[in-house]
């Protein structure tokens, strides 16, 4: 499957992944059902898609790994109907309305009594790493999912330090700029449509 996103990290340059045992790693951070209480669980998964697959697909320097994860869906309106009822109730008692922290504790007690019962949804983040030109890819516009990939990785191999790749310029001036000027870098060309937004509307 092609990567529709790209988030970049620079591994340092003692990385190699010949030296490490990638498969042995990757089984200590499997990915485990999403237990009744948990609101995620995150974990490697087989890129090809099968049950009991390798966890890796690598090739001499280079390796595809996929983060799964299974998240449990709480809507807002869901949770705080039941807050409603639970402090309902609490005035009901006690004639007053309850502080901070007795809010806090009803909506721990609607977390937990709710949990159990959520629908859990399914999720992947494809990365690549490429030891040989010291990249790590990773499938994912969101800096968040980006980091949780990071965060796993560092987790099975015990330490990676990667760094995220920031552009020395802001890509959408530069786009801006080849739009306005009509000459983009060389290696790219101009099509023939344009989608324009207002960044101050929020709603298109």
């Amino acid at each position: 499957m092609w990567f529709k996103n790209l988030s970049l990290y620079r591994l340092p340059k003692d990385f190699a992944l010949v030296s490490v045992d990638l498969e042995q790693a990757l089984q200590r951070v499997p990915l485990k059902p999403c237990g009744p209480l948990e609101l995620l669980s995150e974990g490697f998964v087989s890129p090809f898609r099968q049950q009991d697959a390798v966890l890796s697909h690598a090739s001499v320097r280079a390796a595809l790994v996929v983060l799964g994860s299974e998240a449990k869906v709480l809507p807002g309106p869901v949770i705080r109907r039941e807050m409603s009822s639970k402090i309902q109730r609490h005035i009901d008692k006690t004639g007053r309305p309850p502080g901070k922290k007795a809010r806090d504790q009803i909506k721990d007690e609607v977390l937990q009594d709710l949990l159990p019962r959520a629908f859990v949804r399914p999720g992947q983040t494809q990365a690549f790493v490429d030891d040989e030109a010291r990249w790590l890819v990773v499938d994912s516009s969101s800096d968040k999912v980006a980091e949780a990939v990071l965060s796993r990785l560092r987790e099975a191999l015990g330490s990676l330090a990667a760094e995220p790749v920031a552009a020395a310029e802001s890509v959408s001036a530069v786009l801006t700029d080849w739009l306005l000027q009509g000459n983009p870098s060389h290696g790219f060309a101009l099509g023939n449509e344009v989608e324009l937004k207002d960044p101050l509307d929020t709603k298109s």
